[in-house]
């Protein structure tokens, strides 16, 4: 009809409603506009195990998305700043029910691995949420029931892709890399905008410039991506962080 309204990304990264008659073919337009604010929840039961997919939960799946492996129920760490995620992950699969082992990898510096010994999980990933078995392939989208989530679910579920597989570039803009995975970073692109959130991808990653408002709604899983140390020697950053704690100290010999 004259008055049907899609919802679409403009180039700056943001959403609106636009009249079906100015649609295009190159438009991209979101998969399912009645799924962005639904507020579905999901549940897991397997035997004994039954628990409601919270935000934490949505949080590890958005690790194991990008530093982690669907089919094996793998995620991996590095060695030390990010050891204490792994031991929080696992204390969540604990609080869950989920069977699994903490590995250490790697022959110079053993790197934390925690492996999820659940198949039955894995396929509910796979068959009810959409996930992939192998995430970091190309033509992989986002998990379809990501888009039916709650807002605070799909901060989470960023919360944990950023985390892994994100941070800060040039120390200003906030970045999330997806090597040959150009249809899952614009999904990415439109989750963002779905929470108010502009971004623009640039070959194999999507930049989000308004750092202030990330970090305000969704944010980092851990401090030594939270705050960047400006450079002053007039080089571009690097992208090179330091832990919360010692922003203050770091800062007299800065300036």
């Amino acid at each position: 009809s004259p008055d049907h309204q899609l919802l679409t990304l403009e180039p700056d990264g943001k959403l609106t409603w636009i009249r079906a008659n100015q649609v295009t073919i190159d438009t991209p337009v979101a998969q399912d506009t009645q799924a962005l604010d639904s507020g579905r929840t999901y549940r897991f039961t397997h035997g004994d195990v039954d628990f409601l997919l919270d935000e934490s939960v949505w949080e590890y799946l958005g690790w194991l998305a990008h530093d982690g492996t669907v089919t094996a129920l793998l995620t991996f760490y590095h060695w030390r700043k990010e050891r204490h995620i792994r031991d929080a992950h696992a204390v969540l699969l604990t609080r869950l029910g989920l069977a699994h082992r903490l590995v250490e990898r790697g022959t110079e510096g053993k790197k934390p691995v925690l492996y999820a010994q659940s198949p039955a999980f894995r396929d509910y990933l796979v068959h009810e949420l959409g996930f992939s078995r192998h995430m970091k392939i190309a033509g992989v989208r986002l998990p379809s029931a990501v888009w039916q989530l709650t807002a605070s679910c799909r901060r989470a579920y960023l919360r944990g892709a950023f985390s892994a597989d994100g941070g800060y570039s040039g120390g200003t803009n906030i970045t999330l890399t997806a090597v040959n995975r150009p249809d899952y970073l614009r999904d990415i692109q439109l989750l963002l905008g779905s929470l108010g959130i502009p971004s623009r991808i640039r070959n194999i990653r999507l930049l989000i410039r308004d750092a202030r408002k990330f970090e305000a709604e969704i944010g980092f899983l851990h401090p030594h991506k939270t705050c960047p140390v400006p450079r002053h020697d007039g080089h571009a950053g690097r992208g090179q962080e330091a832990p919360a704690s010692l922003t203050h100290r770091l800062a007299p010999a800065l300036c």
